[in-house]
């Protein structure tokens, strides 16, 4: 996948995020648009430029955007914590093209990787009330992620955490080790999943058959464990 570079001219810096876990997935709206085109738009807006880490045309054309570590302006609410990606075209009733899709698969995975595969893939409809990205964008077949309806509920973290313990101190031999340093350090609350908890998850998940290797607090996993 060869990502095309632009030195865009941003009307003001830009700011780094401190942390990440959306990979939000757009369309444009607009049968036609260039990257060029949606940097315009967005200073229209009042904006630095173009609000997305990447664009990519119908053609499977990728194009760089804001730096990859730098704050968007593409989901509102979350643009502190997650990066985006916007597709040429408008499937709210177009299909979109074998191509396309193809680079946006791969793109993702890309993304995925550099974020260790912890990156929660949505699509813009699925953080706010908009039609965006479309009712025929291929989401599932681009996704190559975690969706958001596969994760428990924030208040079911405390039992996965004490199902995954009870997995190390019951499952585990000699031949298949999980450290209990990856056991250790997460406090059992409601609302953390920090990185210990990620890294225990990733690693029994690994190990369990029939379960995706996630380092995130899925549906699958939990009742994997419930066995």
């Amino acid at each position: 996948m060869n990502i095309i570079k632009t030195d865009w001219n941003w009307a003001y810096g830009l700011s780094k995020r401190s942390s990440t876990k959306y990979l939000v997935l757009h369309h444009a709206a607009a049968q036609v648009a260039s990257a060029a085109d949606v940097h315009r738009w967005h200073l229209a807006k009042g904006w630095a430029g173009i609000g997305y880490a990447f664009y990519v045309r119908k053609n499977g054309a990728v194009y760089a955007g804001r730096p990859l570590d730098a704050i968007g302006a593409h989901s509102y609410g979350y643009n502190a914590i997650s990066i985006g990606v916007c597709a040429e075209g408008n499937y709210e009733f177009e299909t979109m093209p074998p191509a396309q899709q193809k680079s946006l698969t791969e793109l993702v995975a890309y993304i995925q990787k550099k974020y260790g595969n912890k990156l929660v893939v949505v699509q813009h409809g699925d953080l706010m009330p908009t039609a965006c990205a479309g009712r025929n964008y291929p989401f599932k077949a681009i996704k190559g992620g975690v969706v958001a309806d596969k994760l428990v509920k924030a208040g079911e973290y405390p039992l996965l955490k004490d199902r995954m313990l009870g997995y190390v101190l019951k499952e585990l031999d000699g031949k298949n080790p999980v450290s209990l340093k990856d056991a250790l350090g997460f406090r059992v609350t409601p609302e953390s999943w920090g990185d210990p908890a990620k890294r225990l998850a990733w690693r029994i998940s690994g190990r369990l058959a029939g379960v995706e290797q996630t380092a995130q607090p899925t549906v699958e996993l939990y009742e994997a464990l419930k066995k």
